[in-house]
């Protein structure tokens, strides 16, 4: 019998389309084949938790008899302890498939038991001997519990998995937990997308390691040093609340975990001494003293937003990790979006610093603002949009005299799409398209399927949530559709993407002119489709091209948000804020909990910020 008539009889004997053969990894057996096959969504990538975990294998006999599962090659053979090791030039299989880069041995292994290359007993075995985060309470105890109370422990792989509301916990190692009489199981990363039960059966047996010595830590809203500083704010800035520092900065290390961020003690003291500034500055214009800011924003903790007027209006840096106004998400996550726009301008400032790009791309999202109501009452795009620039708003004193760049279309999808933040009963892809082909104009053929391919890969990667595919995941998708454009260009991008070890920039310059859109885009998508992982890697392919580079920007951007860019690429966007300010408008404006439920705010929005037509 040959492999592939082995595979045909798997199929026919699966008859179950949620199921796909793997025939890349049939081999052969003495007597026949072994065969495996998993859930077609976790091959795919599109749904990875659906795998089945260890990935089932037949075995199918030369002699025709009947098709039987191979239990005893299931089993992976040992692997050896995962432990931290240092950064090599070879990416991790699990990473290189799109789940995320860890930092800690809990997390990587983790990964491995997703990416099916451990099955649950050896993940067991090999956590019991693993350094994990446990939540406690005051006194000590685990804080969390799964749906059975009893018997299943809440442990994280890392401080950054930890939920919201959580500010103790206890590093250890997590076989210490198992040495109760009493049954114990594990919730891992509780909350988080690719979080795991793990019941008491798999951890019955599984041998202890010598016991570990436990450290206590505490989140940064509990740091003394954080705490202390509310405490001397507080009585600089003269806050007649005793305790209004140290509450809110509890307040928003939650809104940073529920993004799926930690906010460290530095980020937490910069903020509280921006807020602190911030808030006394706003006390003394309701007492008719004018604003007094510091001559240094950065050192204070603040970056520059404007006001109704233009006017600089600074505010605490939030570093991306958390919305201000904690307005729950719509379509969209607010880190997410703001994440797309400050990578836009990243990757521009990069290759040619701060540049006509991304003061066109804010231009046009000024446009959707003032040219689109925050709630749809149709799909339809209204006839005078967009409305015609004006050169007195509060955007064109903040930008001043910029030169005009030269028109791409590319620059209207990532403006066209933030209109569809509203959460609302049959919005879709189609109405940020038809917004972009509103904006850009007549258009040819390729140039329209460019602008669609843009607004279906922002829509997936902005969409809430801790954890987003990656964007080679979606190109298979374009490339089994055979869209037209599209999906041609999706198969280019990911035969490139196999070649792990050619050159990124010569690759990437195979693909098309360079000039038409179909192909600047392309090359970003092929930029963070190869390096999605390491998104210095994937502005090194794109730093060719500022147009080039800022889509790449967008996709790290939205996919990791502003803490997913490299440090030296957001503080190479000198205008920082006003990026973000002009994002933060367009979620707050769209967003289904946004201005519209502020009546007090709504009057001067629309009638000073963003006046219609």
């Amino acid at each position: 019998m040959t492999v592939e008539e082995a595979v045909a009889r798997v199929e026919d004997w699966l008859d179950d389309p949620d199921l796909r053969v793997q025939p890349e990894f049939a081999a052969r057996a003495a007597d026949g084949w072994y065969v495996p096959y998993n859930a077609a969504a976790y091959l795919d990538g599109t749904d990875l938790g659906t795998g089945l975990f260890p990935a089932p294998t037949v075995h199918v006999p030369d002699d025709g008899g009947a098709i039987t599962l191979a239990v005893d090659v299931m089993t992976p053979p040992p692997r050896d302890p995962v432990v931290p090791r240092e950064k090599t030039e070879a990416v991790d299989p699990a990473v290189w498939r799109g789940f995320p880069v860890r930092h800690t041995a809990a997390g990587r292994l983790l990964n491995d038991l997703h990416a099916d290359r451990i099955t649950l007993e050896q993940f067991a075995e090999r956590l019991a001997a693993t350094e994990v985060v446990v939540p406690v309470d005051d006194g000590g105890s685990p804080a969390l519990r799964g749906i059975d109370p009893q018997y299943e422990v809440a442990i994280c792989t890392s401080t950054e998995a930890v939920p919201a509301g959580v500010s103790r916990w206890r590093r250890m190692l997590a076989g210490d937990l198992l040495r109760s009489e009493d049954p114990v199981g594990f919730v891992v990363d509780p909350g988080r997308a690719l979080s795991l039960s793990l019941p008491p059966q798999y951890l019955r047996t599984v041998p202890l390691p010598p016991q570990g010595e436990p450290v206590d830590e505490v989140a940064a809203e509990l740091n003394p040093e954080v705490l202390a500083l509310a405490e001397r704010l507080t009585a600089d800035h003269r806050i007649e609340i005793p305790d209004l520092l140290s509450r809110h900065v509890a307040a928003v290390t939650g809104w940073a975990r529920n993004s799926g961020y930690e906010l460290t003690a530095d980020e937490a003291k910069s903020y509280l001494t921006g807020y602190a500034v911030r808030f006394s500055n706003l006390r003394g214009i309701r007492q008719n003293r004018g604003p007094s800011w510091p001559a240094d924003l950065e050192a204070n903790g603040l970056v520059a937003h404007y006001d109704h007027f233009g006017a600089p209006s600074p505010v605490p840096w939030t570093f991306g990790k958390f919305d201000p106004r904690n307005t729950p998400p719509g379509t969209f996550a607010w880190h997410r979006l703001v994440g797309a726009f400050a990578g836009f301008a990243a990757g521009e400032a990069l290759v040619s610093g701060e540049g006509p790009l991304t003061a066109q791309l804010l231009r046009h999202t000024e446009s959707v603002i003032r040219g689109l109501p925050p709630e749809p009452g149709t799909f339809d795009v209204p006839p005078d949009f967009p409305p015609p620039a004006s050169s007195s708003s509060w955007l064109a004193i903040a930008l001043g005299e910029e030169p005009e760049p030269a028109a791409s279309p590319l620059l209207v999808p990532l403006a066209a799409i933030t209109a569809a933040g509203a959460d609302v009963a049959g919005m879709s892809q189609d109405y940020p398209k038809a917004i972009a082909r509103a904006m850009a104009g007549t258009l040819t053929e390729s140039t329209a399927a460019a602008l669609d391919t843009f607004v279906d890969v922002l829509w997936e990667l902005l969409k809430p949530g801790d954890y987003a595919l990656p964007v080679y995941v979606h190109l298979r998708t374009f490339a089994r559709e055979e869209r037209r454009f599209a999906g041609e260009l999706s198969k280019t991008v990911l035969g490139l993407r196999e070649d792990r070890d050619a050159d990124d920039r010569a690759q990437l310059g195979t693909i098309g002119d360079g000039g038409e859109p179909l192909s600047v885009l392309g090359r970003a998508l092929f930029a963070v489709g190869k390096r999605h992982y390491d998104a210095e890697a994937a502005f090194e392919a794109a730093a060719g091209d500022p147009l080039v580079s800022a889509l790449t920007g967008a996709f790290l951007g939205a996919r990791g948000g502003v803490p997913g860019l490299p440090r030296h690429a957001v503080r190479a966007v000198g205008r920082i804020g006003l990026v973000e300010n002009v994002a933060s408008d367009a979620f707050w404006h769209f967003a289904r909990f946004g201005v519209r439920r502020e009546p007090s705010a709504r009057h001067d929005w629309e009638r000073q910020r963003y006046p219609r037509g």
